[in-house]
């Protein structure tokens, strides 16, 4: 019975209670007292802010403090919450920030009864304007009374300290790396490391994994101390070793640092942990297969490899080299570990092709020539000597041993026409008018019976088999006869091949017909027979 009056008493008073500060409240506003806001906290400061960032500001304590107003008043008011950049005490060392509209606060808009608490979400966006670095920014939260008889507000000030360091990802020359075509090359990777005025000379390291790895390694610029540029920033690049690129893929981190303050790219906060799960990172894609498509009006389609400093597989196709849009695949071989890879011949100087590649779709014939360009390996030191490449002695290859070839279906031929080989790209460059196996092959110098067709007979009917008389890459001017010795045609230097046409266009009859070609001097003679 004691018990229950106790609750019952319990239960009055705080109703009593209640009832007389409501009464007390309802004289006070009638009396023309003003109603009353306050806010907690009223001051918060925040470091190691980074600009191209947003912070939702209850993230960054940690009790996930939200900024809390208290309102004593009317009932059912009417409030408002929004940035400003007046009514707030700066600090000699601050600045006002410049623009509240990258301020969001939710929510900013509700009622509010008196004697009540409402919370709201902050979050800034600091844009990734370079001039931002290093320097302090306030501004206030302000809430306040939308009607006259609330007569009430209250400013909470944010305070930020902007870091001094940023990684401008990327630099002129430097295509952003997200995907490889090709294994066998270095990448490099390049960055614009960009400090406040005033700050101590940055470190830089590229931290770099295979893509899910356990561990990541750490390696300096390959230029340390590059001179600064006229607006005061310095570009570094990176490398990562051609035996670190593998199809699984790599990440990789790009971390600054002065003193105590840190930046990186992906931008983040500094890593507790780099194999923690909130870590941020850069992922390469690597590859053999690269899909393009060929275009009526002409197209390039290059492989990307991660490594600007030589050149790229490439096929530039001019306009009309297609009738209608054409989707192609070129796709690097792993000889030694594809069993459907034609091996090296048995004249060359090594066991494998220096690089191979398939084009697809196979037996694709073009309206007009392509330039093919296909990439070798002479890495780091220039001297000449393809990379991983020796002769059966074991001496290493030289790069101007190398000529392209292509796969007949059974036996690799030296591609026609002129070879145009770039030292300082490391690249050979062909013209070609179909698809197939192309492969940079080291061979000593061809003999002029070398150049003599495969072919002895041909079916020149336009169903894109046995049409033509392949002469091995030859680039002199090849002379055909009938038998009765009258020249029917002369295929100008550079083609390489013979369609079964005579010089008006027209398909030769079915018969024997003899050629005849020049090299260095020596006269090569043959048959070739059509059949229609």
């Amino acid at each position: 019975m004691n018990t229950l009056m106790k609750q019952h008493t319990k239960t009055f008073n705080e109703v009593l209670a209640t009832a007389i500060i409501s009464l007390l409240m309802f004289f006070f506003v009638s009396a023309g007292y003003a109603a009353s806001m306050s806010v907690t906290p009223p001051k918060l400061t925040y470091t190691d802010i980074r600009i191209g960032n947003t912070y939702t500001l209850e993230d960054m304590n940690p009790n996930n403090i939200k900024i809390k107003f208290t309102y004593i008043g009317n009932d059912n008011e009417p409030m408002e919450v929004e940035a400003t950049q007046t009514g707030i005490t700066v600090p000699a060392d601050y600045e006002v920030l410049p623009d509240t509209s990258t301020v969001t606060i939710s929510p900013n808009n509700f009622f509010i009864n008196s004697g009540d608490s409402q919370e709201v979400s902050v979050s800034v966006s600091i844009p990734q304007n370079i001039d931002y670095l290093g320097k302090k920014f306030a501004f206030g939260i302000w809430g306040y009374s939308k009607t006259s008889s609330g007569n009430a507000a209250a400013i909470a000030t944010v305070y930020l300290e902007i870091n001094p360091l940023y990684v401008n990802y990327g630099i002129a020359g430097y295509e952003e790396l997200t995907t490889i075509g090709l294994i066998g090359n270095k990448a490099v990777i390049a960055a614009n490391i960009v400090t406040a005025k005033g700050t101590p000379s940055p470190g830089v390291k590229l931290y770099y994994r295979k893509t899910e790895a356990d561990t990541w390694a750490a390696q300096d610029p390959v230029n340390s101390n590059p001179t600064a540029k006229s607006d005061g920033t310095k570009d570094f690049t990176f490398e990562v070793a051609a035996s670190s690129i593998t199809t699984a893929g790599f990440q990789y981190i790009i971390e600054t640092n002065a003193g105590a303050s840190y930046a990186y790219s992906p931008v983040q906060e500094k890593p507790a942990d780099f194999q923690a799960a909130s870590t941020k990172y850069h992922s390469v894609t690597v590859s053999r297969l690269t899909t393009g498509q060929i275009a009526t009006t002409g197209s390039t389609l290059s492989v990307p490899d991660g490594n600007p400093h030589d050149g790229a597989v490439k096929i530039v196709a001019p306009r009309g080299a297609v009738a209608t849009n054409q989707t192609i695949t070129l796709e690097q071989i792993d000889e030694v570990n594809d069993a459907s890879c034609p091996k090296a011949p048995g004249f060359a100087l090594a066991e494998k092709p220096a690089m191979i590649f398939k084009l697809q779709p196979e037996n694709t014939r073009f309206l007009k020539n392509i330039d093919l360009t296909l990439l070798y390996f002479d890495i780091d030191d220039k001297d000449g000597l393809v990379d991983n490449l020796f002769d059966q002695d074991g001496a290493p290859i030289e790069e101007a041993k190398l000529k392209m070839f292509w796969w007949d279906g059974f036996k690799w031929r030296l591609v026609n026409g002129v070879q145009t080989q770039d030292v300082e790209k490391n690249t050979i460059t062909v013209k070609t008018n179909h698809f197939s196996y192309y492969a940079l092959i080291p061979v000593n110098s061809l003999s002029p019976e070398d150049y003599r067709p495969a072919k002895k007979i041909i079916t020149p009917n336009g169903d894109g088999i046995n049409d033509e008389a392949d002469f091995s890459g030859l680039a002199e001017e090849i002379k055909i006869f009938d038998i009765t010795g009258r020249k029917i045609r002369s295929v100008s230097a550079g083609t390489g091949e013979w369609d079964g046409k005579d010089n008006d266009g027209s398909v030769v009859e079915s018969g024997v017909y003899i050629y005849q070609f020049k090299v260095e001097g020596t006269l090569v003679s043959g048959v070739i027979a059509v059949a229609k």
